[in-house]
């Protein structure tokens, strides 16, 4: 008779055990999908929902970022600035998470903001730099890569002005000439 007291004891202690293993399951998963919402419209606050090309030009992004579960630090924008120019960068923070998203936001209201301001691409950059560098004093070892330009209405076209900060150089495409690459002004390359 005590046998069969025991293993009834331990049927009942196990299906107890597995409710609880099931419950905190559930808990977990219920805080992940919460967790998934939270970044996913974290992420979409940090990427412009449409973008504004001028006149003449096609636009057009798509952004898919690794991990449901996190907010990268992948930026860009293309907004108008007067009349007849329009700024427009892409960027990277290193990271992941709220850290990045942080360093994300500030870059890219700065960028335009700067922009307002000033209509040469080096003295947005500059201006970037000197806002980042104020608010993280070498304790974050984040950082941040940025190519920023100004597309301005000419004539029989466009005139495009780079300035890159730690991005990789800017590739020209052109369709009546074979493909050419070079580095802006003042980035001299490797090799």
């Amino acid at each position: 008779m005590v046998a069969l007291r025991i293993a009834i004891q331990d049927a009942s202690e196990r299906r107890s055990y597995e409710r609880e293993l099931l419950e905190t399951r559930r808990r977990a998963d219920r805080e992940r999908e919460r967790a998934q919402v939270l970044a996913a419209t974290l992420q979409r606050s940090l990427i412009p929902p449409t973008l504004s090309p001028p006149r003449g030009l096609t636009a057009a992004a798509h952004y898919h970022n690794a991990s449901r579960d996190d907010v990268g630090g992948d930026f860009y924008d293309l907004f108008p600035m007067a009349e007849d120019r329009w700024g427009m960068f892409l960027g990277d923070v290193s990271g992941k998470g709220a850290g990045a998203a942080a360093v994300t936001s500030l870059t890219r209201y700065t960028l335009r903001a700067a922009a307002v301001n000033d209509r040469d691409p080096v003295a947005v950059l500059h201006t970037l730099d000197a806002v980042l560098s104020h608010e993280f004093h070498g304790d974050d070892p984040r950082f941040c890569t940025v190519i920023f330009g100004v597309i301005t209405a000419a004539p029989d076209g466009f005139d495009v002005q780079l300035a890159t900060g730690g991005h990789p150089p800017r590739c020209c495409c052109r369709w009546t000439a074979p493909h050419a690459t070079s580095p802006p002004p003042g980035v001299r390359p490797w090799g």
